[in-house]
């Protein structure tokens, strides 16, 4: 994405095992590429495939479209591109050193792909803390090859970037190894209400 990319951004989509209703901060963990927050994706597919990996064990995964309405205001940081910045800035949130993270209220684009390579990725970023490998030899490593990206949503005031009311749900249940899907809207919404009660 060029540095303009996100205003054509129409929806951004989010991957869990878990049926929620209103976005917030309290289920969002630390030690993540960008600190704390809740991360989206312009990639369906991507959010389908963090579905899939949160969901394997209950044997369920949501997908949900939120449309996306960029305006400017919010602090936020672009980080476009896989270079020595961006790495160091993964390193230090994936050690839970959040210092430089937090201010935002919005950080995206790249992201590291840990399921690729031949070590894992916290390995990778250890070797090259301590100097063992250069900044281009572990971006080589962890980059995702495609089209791949995040947006991590720091605030409460971030999340009114996304139209909550108007968003989509999609429901996949693993059936015999193989992830069945439907629109699961209507439903999500009934179920979201129940629990209210």
């Amino acid at each position: 994405m060029d540095e303009n990319g996100i205003c054509r951004i129409k929806y951004l989509y989010h991957g869990s095992d878990v049926l929620f209703g209103k976005l917030d901060l309290e289920h969002s963990h630390q030690d993540k590429d960008f600190g704390k927050g809740v991360y989206f994706t312009s990639y369906p597919k991507q959010a389908f495939e963090w579905a899939k990996r949160k969901g394997k064990t209950k044997r369920q995964a949501y997908v949900f479209q939120y449309p996306f309405v960029y305006r400017v205001g919010l602090k936020e940081h672009q980080l476009l591109r896989y270079d020595k910045e961006w790495l160091d800035f993964v390193c230090k949130n994936r050690d839970g050193d959040s210092s430089e993270s937090d201010g935002y209220d919005l950080i995206y684009d790249r992201m590291a792909d840990g399921l690729r390579t031949e070590y894992p990725l916290d390995e990778i970023l250890l070797k090259y803390r301590m100097g063992i490998i250069t900044h281009d030899k572990a971006i080589e490593k962890i980059k995702f090859n495609g089209c791949f990206d995040q947006f991590c949503f720091k605030t409460m005031d971030s999340f009114g970037l996304l139209d909550e009311t108007n968003r989509t749900v999609y429901k996949y249940v693993n059936v015999k190894g193989n992830w069945v899907g439907e629109n699961y809207t209507a439903q999500a919404k009934r179920e979201i209400q129940d629990d209210k009660k």
